[in-house]
């Protein structure tokens, strides 16, 4: 969850009332898109100055990310299958090459990136200052249209899922 109210922080004037509390993602996103538009023209020091800080300690995950993410838009859907085939099987060099190319896209999600990062790490802090530890989810299976499975298929198994049989609590079994 991104707290819009703190990207507001930047001095960026977007009205943040009620109506602007979105639940649909897409518009979200849309709005999201919006501010950033608008940090990197009102603001484009600093918030260029978040970019590259960030890609420096991330640039191995963040940069396949950001590619991924401007390629679903370009192609509309998740649905890596239904991509052209260079794009859906990339190489190094091709993600290289799409970064430089479409580095503005790009950077919207590394920036998104930054600050959803930076929102989830003071809460972490707050929540240790207070003895809370927050603890991780173990994963179990695999998102098809994930990033991971995109930048590096071929260390998936793609044909096999794991589950549990029926129970009293699913009647059908679960698929994960």
């Amino acid at each position: 969850y991104l707290n819009l109210y703190d990207l507001n922080m930047m001095r960026i004037q977007i009205p943040l009332e009620k109506e602007y509390y979105i639940t649909n993602l897409k518009e979200k996103l849309k709005l999201i898109r919006r501010i950033y538009d608008i940090a990197i023209t009102d603001e484009k020091k600093q918030t260029m100055k978040i970019i590259f800080s960030f890609l420096k300690t991330h640039a191995t995950w963040l940069i396949p990310y950001a590619v991924y993410r401007c390629l679903i838009d370009k192609n509309g859907s998740v649905l890596i299958e239904q991509w052209p085939y260079r794009e859906a099987n990339p190489s190094e060099e091709f993600i290289k090459r799409f970064y430089a190319k479409n580095m503005m896209d790009c950077n919207f999600y590394c920036w998104l990136q930054a600050n959803l990062f930076n929102q989830f790490f003071s809460a972490k802090n707050h929540a240790e200052s207070l003895n809370i530890a927050l603890i991780g989810d173990l994963t179990i299976g695999l998102d098809l249209c994930s990033v991971e499975v995109w930048d590096n298929s071929y260390d998936f198994h793609k044909n096999l899922s794991l589950g549990s049989p029926p129970d009293l609590f699913c009647e059908n079994g679960q698929n994960w």
